[in-house]
């Protein structure tokens, strides 16, 4: 048997970094701990090389799509199971079907889509599609439901991330030249962030908010301010050094973002980290950990409540001990990536024979 996962972009360079401990092993979905359990797992991008790269990679990342070129034909012809890790795309799986290959979709239905043409791609392709994965029940329920297809047409797989990774690195990293100041750290990328709303709250209550984001979320927020900075391209050393000097992590979802797993990979990364943790209420996150687990959950969008919340947590004395390793161990065990890739490559096994 062998699987292929397609991406937008090659992700060899990847593959190397994590090979040589720079990258966690969460950001290949799987494929580093498949190979070690012994499938025949290869990778490649659904676009062109070369100077076409970059006009495919922003039309593609503009319009949320996947459009690939025609050597996707030769990728899917070569293999057995296509693993789509990456945006949905209906060329894609129209050429699995009519080259009777198996496809997957992997962390390819996020965000809810608004757009009725664009619900009607997503129901038809996760119809076609041999499985479509998610990381939470809810979100599940609520793709079922969105898109007009049965649950069965999903398969539930824990977000996970490569644990051994992140507690190696806890408390070995450099602390930040910040004179001992004390500050709150909010760590992500995608677009369910809701930065405004934590800069607002954190507005005068007199400590520092260091952001680890892409500028692009921030082009609508005013972070002209004494008490913000901003981070971007930050290696993993630099980034350990930033949640080891951190009082709280913060992790402020937009409304929206509340509906899918916006926000795991943060939560995940500060668990093994041992640092405590504040967020947006997230039926989906909240799976993954509750209050239970030493996290403080906020509604979306209220800026008196994460603020007093967040003065709450800076006052705790037990903040620096909240999130020990005794305490998370479980859920330590629970989401590493050998786990996931595990039940992954289960339920390729599973399609396979079907």
């Amino acid at each position: 048997m062998k699987i292929i996962y397609l991406g937008l972009n090659d992700r060899e360079k990847t593959i190397r970094k994590i090979e040589n401990g720079e990258l966690p092993s969460n950001q290949m979905y799987g494929l580093i701990e498949l190979r070690k359990m012994g499938f025949a797992v290869t990778q490649s991008s659904t676009g062109p090389t070369g100077k076409f790269e970059k006009i495919f990679d922003k039309l593609n990342k503009k319009l949320g799509t996947n459009i690939p070129t025609l050597k996707v034909v030769t990728y899917i012809y070569n293999n057995d199971v296509i693993v789509v890790n990456g945006p949905i795309s209906t060329i894609i799986t129209i050429l699995c079907k009519i080259l009777n290959k198996k496809i997957i979709y992997l962390d390819s239905v996020l965000r809810p889509q608004a757009n009725y043409l664009r619900r009607m791609v997503y129901r038809l392709n996760i119809k076609m599609a041999n499985g479509t994965i998610l990381y939470s029940e809810a979100q599940k329920q609520h793709c079922s439901q969105l898109y007009r297809v049965p649950a069965s047409c999903f398969k539930l797989l824990r977000f996970s991330i490569d644990m051994p990774f992140f507690l190696r690195h806890a408390g070995q990293t450099k602390t930040p030249e910040t004179g001992g100041e004390k500050y709150v750290l909010s760590v992500g990328r995608d677009q369910a962030r809701d930065y405004g709303t934590l800069i607002k709250a954190m507005d005068g209550i007199g400590v520092k908010l260091k952001i680890v984001t892409v500028p692009y979320l921030l082009k609508d927020v005013n972070v002209d301010l004494p008490f913000v900075e901003v981070f971007e391209n930050l290696s993993y050393d630099e980034l350990f050094g930033l949640y080891e000097g951190a009082s709280l992590v913060v992790i402020p979802l937009k409304r929206w973002g509340t509906q899918y797993s916006s926000g795991t990979t943060s939560l995940l990364e500060a668990i093994a980290l041992g640092k405590r943790i504040l967020a947006t209420k997230s039926v989906p996150m909240m799976e993954y950990a509750d209050s239970e687990n030493g996290v403080v959950y906020v509604e979306s969008e209220n800026m008196g409540e994460l603020r007093n919340a967040i003065i709450d947590c800076l006052k705790d004395k037990n903040i620096n001990n909240y999130n020990s390793l005794n305490l998370n161990r479980e859920i330590i065990e629970l989401y590493d990536m050998k786990k996931f890739a595990t039940q992954f490559g289960a339920y390729i096994e599973e399609i396979m024979e079907s």
